[in-house]
């Protein structure tokens, strides 16, 4: 069966249509992926609520959205919205609009829910005898997770993340708790840290060459290196990285060095996924964020 799932982040909304084949070990597909860059985090960072012209963006996204998943005759569709609406004061009249122009149930998961979706994604990843350490990075909050061998699953979300890092410096206290929950979680004989997120995915595009699905930190080091002394123009025109990905990539970059240099990690499992396939592979479960 075919489903859709759109995100709605902080720096952008996404819309992806996909299948999942499922012989054991479920893998998504992805057949159209969509992006808008609305930048709710944005208003929602500055002022703390969503400002009438960023909703009008969101909803005429959405209505888009809507005529693309009729065009690849979806089976079923959810809308979860993360960080940004979670924070803005008006996040729930919001959500209401969505439902009513949509027709779709809409939800605003919270930070656990969101860690949850991604480590049901990515938890069968490598080695199944390794600790896994999921971090996945979007523009408001950071939620990390930590699932052992035993099965036992531990999360927390952090907010941190890189549109909120562009309106006020990442929070040395908050990260400090990122940080010492790692401390308190990590497995010091050996873990696999899995990272996820549109910045991290596209770093691993652009400068994580020389190793299929992994980042090293000399990758990272050298993207971080290159692009921090450049304008946001300059980004584009020498990366051809994209406009609205150009200011929040450096902010993201130095989050996950500052993660890598602390575990004493040499490189990062990148999937290219992220919570829209989670939401597709939810679907196929016949599961909805209320029971994560």
């Amino acid at each position: 069966m075919r489903y859709a799932a759109v995100d709605i982040g902080s720096n952008a909304v996404k819309c992806m249509v996909g299948t999942v084949i499922d012989n054991g070990s479920p893998v998504v597909i992805k057949e159209m992926y969509a992006r808008v860059p609305v930048r709710l985090g944005t208003d929602v960072f500055q002022s703390g609520s969503i400002s009438a012209e960023s909703e009008k963006k969101l909803l005429d996204s959405l209505r888009a959205f809507i005529l693309l998943m009729k065009s690849w005759n979806v089976s079923g569709a959810v809308i979860a919205a993360t960080s940004a609406m979670r924070d803005a004061a008006n996040g729930q009249d919001i959500l209401r609009h969505i439902e009513k122009e949509t027709g779709l149930r809409t939800w605003i998961i919270k930070g656990k829910v969101e860690g949850a979706l991604i480590t049901e994604l990515f938890v069968g990843l490598g080695n199944r005898d390794v600790q896994k350490i999921m971090i996945d990075m979007g523009g408001g909050s950071t939620e990390v997770t930590f699932a052992n061998p035993d099965g036992k699953r531990k999360s927390k979300s952090f907010q941190i993340g890189a549109v909120r890092s562009l309106m006020h410096e990442a929070s040395r206290v908050e990260l400090k708790k990122l940080l010492d929950f790692i401390e308190d979680n990590i497995d010091p004989f050996g873990q696999l840290i899995i990272a996820s997120g549109g910045n991290i995915n596209a770093l691993k595009s652009h400068f994580g060459l020389a190793e299929p699905m992994y980042l090293s930190f000399q990758e990272l080091q050298k993207a971080y290196d290159q692009l921090h002394p450049l304008s946001v123009n300059e980004r584009v025109e020498r990366f051809l990285i994209h406009p609205d990905r150009a200011d929040v990539i450096v902010p993201a970059a130095e989050v996950f060095l500052k993660i890598m240099k602390f575990a004493n990690a040499q490189k990062l499992m990148v999937p290219k996924a992220g919570l829209a396939d989670a939401l597709i592979l939810m679907q196929h479960q016949g599961r909805t964020p209320d029971e994560y």
